[in-house]
Parts: structure tokens; sequence; C-alpha cells
């Protein structure tokens, strides 16, 4: 990530949140609201990004465009909704996967921080856990917070 810090177990999104107002200019509409919600960066909001985890990731291949769908699932420490991301005609999807651990555990267990940029075709979205990562480029994307039970309709 260019401008969030994730070192040592320390998190910071200072320099981020700086930045954010000359970055968000830049961004599409659903990134630029996403990223400039005020809860999005303060720990102790259910609407804080820190501490979901990676559900499903799906995605849909059109005949000019793919779209892929990331579903955040709440944790148990402050989250009662799920965080579900759309992004739309997507140019980019990249996992980085840690390998595995030999103590056990699951990767992308944790959400550390996240990050969305100006990109040249539209945006860039880092969601860094603490020890793997999902990065997006797409023309935008739209995040909305729902219930389980909003989801299990959904489906």
């Amino acid at each position: 990530m260019r401008y969030v810090s994730i070192e040592d177990g320390v998190l910071s999104a200072q320099a981020y949140l700086a930045a954010l107002p000359e970055l968000a200019a830049e961004l599409p509409p659903g990134a630029r609201a996403f990223a400039s919600d005020p809860a999005h960066y303060d720990f102790y909001s259910r609407r804080c990004v820190k501490d979901l985890t990676l559900g499903p990731i799906a995605h849909q291949i059109g005949y000019e465009a793919v779209d892929v769908e990331i579903r955040l699932a709440p944790s148990g420490l402050k989250h009662d909704e799920w965080l579900v991301l759309r992004y739309s005609d997507v140019s980019s999807l990249t996992l980085d996967v840690a390998p595995p651990n030999p103590e056990g555990g699951t990767r992308f267990e944790s959400l550390a921080l996240d990050e969305v940029l100006p990109h040249p075709d539209g945006c860039s979205h880092e969601i860094a856990f603490w020890d793997s990562s999902v990065r997006v480029v797409c023309r935008d994307l739209t995040a909305k917070w729902v219930t389980e039970e909003e989801l299990a309709r959904r489906s």
C-alpha cells in the first residue's frame, strides 16, 4: 500500500487520511463515497473495515465487462453486518496468499486495513489482511453493509 502502514503489528491510516481529500477528487463516485466515509478508519466504529474476515468472492463475466463481488464477514469483535463490495468493469483481481502456517490458523482471517486509490482504469482497492491481501482494479466500486438476513434473501 502506498499510504496505509501495517508494520510490526501497528496500523496507521494517518498518511492516507491526510492525502484523501486530494485523492478523493480523482476517485470514481462509489469509490470516493466508500473511502471518505468517516467510519471507515474509526477503529471503534461498527462500520470500520478492520477485523472483518474474507467471505465469498464471486464474479460475473459479461460480453463487455467482468464484475466481481467480495463479501467481508463480520467479526465477533464488533461487527454485526457483512460488508458487500461490488466492483464494476474489473481489469485486475490479485490474491496474494500467504503460505500455510504450520501452527494452524486461517489465511485471510482478519482484515488489517485497506486503501482505495485513483487508477487509470478508475480505482484500485487493496485489502490487506495480516497475512495475505486482495487487490482489485476496476472502473468503480460500491460498498454496502448488510445484515445476515439481507444476505440470505439475496442468495
